[in-house]
């Protein structure tokens, strides 16, 4: 049956959020955040979606952006989303070369997905379309059924012995610089944390909008590692559309603090936190070379689920070739 291809509308958001958790619904998003986030993009990125209609109806969407976490202006990031009942008209094809076009305007070098890999329809899908694995992220679940605090109090004593406090974002409300030593602390964690295309520090205002105005924010549930003053580590969870899950942010540690313990005990008083909280269970994503963060929550009780894939597809590799090599020049230089 025939189909339209379009780009979305503000009206859109609702319906193209009800495709996007029917072909992902262990993942679901809302309109409302997709406007917010779409809102606090950086002017810089560019971004925009497509949507799908078959008799009067939206059945599939498209969007693609450049990362405003790992941004260069040749890079973006794609999702593709088909309600499974309307797959096989070609309708994910026809939404991935409007992609193609819209990203080209932009002399694109680069696109990035990514699927789990036992989703074996959206793995041939994206391999016959030229994307290769770039990176694995190791999926986790806990729930919190399984997970008794008494078990750890050696660990907790170990860094109170350091004469660290692990306190939540709540508890810090009287230290007027509270957000700045936040943001300071947040942007040294996630340099480190695994990414192909490298770590674009986000700006001061932006990032405390799209961290404490967001409605997924839960204050009690951020706790931080604190020395003196300085704020050293972080573990933290967001609330989600799955009722009973909190799910993992970052977990991470300033570099001169690693190796004492912190990220355990973190990761200790934050599920702890969690489950006093009531919720159920949650998930995290590790990249599968992160054998520490693993190997801590391994012996926290988390078992591991299928694993993400980050994929890319190169649409120039000379140009790619160029560009890569020049932030390895640069990274060497700094």
């Amino acid at each position: 049956m025939s189909f339209t291809i379009r780009p979305f509308t503000d009206a859109d958001y609702e319906a193209m959020a009800r495709v996007h958790n029917s072909a992902y619904p262990d993942y679901p998003e809302t309109a409302a955040d997709w406007r917010r986030w779409n809102k606090l993009k950086e002017s810089k990125i560019n971004w925009g979606y497509f949507v799908a209609e078959k008799d009067g109806e939206i059945v599939g969407m498209a969007n693609y952006s450049n990362s405003s976490w790992a941004y260069h202006p040749r890079k973006f990031v794609m999702l593709v989303a088909v309600q499974p009942e309307a797959r096989g008209d070609g309708i994910g094809a026809a939404l991935y070369d409007k992609i193609l076009a819209a990203v080209a305007e932009h002399d694109a070098v680069l696109v990035r997905s990514e699927v789990r890999e036992d989703m074996e329809f959206e793995r041939k899908w994206t391999t016959e379309r030229g994307f290769v694995v770039d990176q694995r992220e190791q999926e986790s679940i806990l729930k919190f059924e399984k997970f008794d605090p008494s078990q750890y109090g050696a660990d907790l004593k170990r860094v109170e012995e350091q004469g660290i406090r692990i306190v939540s974002y709540a508890d810090l409300a009287n230290d007027p610089d509270r957000n700045r030593r936040y943001h300071d602390m947040d942007m040294e964690i996630a340099a480190d944390v695994p990414n192909p295309d490298g770590f674009t520090p986000a700006e001061y205002d932006v990032w405390c909008k799209r961290m404490f105005e967001s409605p997924n924010f839960l204050p009690e549930l951020n706790l931080i590692a604190v020395d003196g003053d300085r704020y050293i580590g972080i573990s933290n969870f967001w609330r989600t559309e799955t009722e009973g899950r909190a799910e993992t942010g970052l977990t991470g540690i300033r570099r001169e603090y690693r190796k004492r313990g912190l990220a355990t005990a973190l990761k200790i008083k934050a599920l702890t936190a969690a489950k006093e909280a009531g919720y159920d269970h949650t998930m995290t994503w590790n990249e599968e070379h992160n054998k520490g963060m693993l190997g801590i929550n391994l012996r926290l009780g988390f078992e591991f689920r299928p694993a993400w894939l980050e994929i890319k597809c190169v649409l120039d590799a000379a140009a790619l070739a160029e560009i890569d090599a020049a932030e390895e020049k640069s990274k060497a230089s700094a």
